[in-house]
């Protein structure tokens, strides 16, 4: 899988055109597109528009320009530890800082 970062994404342009950006991007086909993170760039009050990170999965060799910034990532499931208290919560105060225990 292949992550792609800041691919713009005008305002008004519906999320379903990524995968056409992504493959015109890579210069392959592209099978899945996940968007990982949508985030509005307005640094030019004239021209605002969404900077994405999607990662895809293409069918075979890509061909993209060295100026894409890419990279290769493996889809990781984080497992969460198993957590058994030890005994009670007795809170103590609270401050400016929060709860002390």
């Amino acid at each position: 899988m292949i992550r792609l970062y800041e691919v713009r994404l005008e305002i008004d342009e519906p999320t379903e055109t990524l995968e056409r950006k992504c493959s015109e991007l890579l210069g392959a086909h592209v099978k899945n597109v996940h968007l990982v993170k949508r985030s509005i760039d307005a640094r030019r009050k004239s021209d605002i528009f969404y900077s994405c990170t999607v990662d895809c999965e293409t069918d075979g060799r890509i061909h993209m320009s060295k100026h894409v910034r890419h990279a290769q990532v493996s889809e990781q499931v984080y497992e969460f530890p198993h957590f058994q208290p030890a005994g009670t919560v007795v809170v103590a105060g609270s401050g400016p800082a929060g709860l002390f225990c």
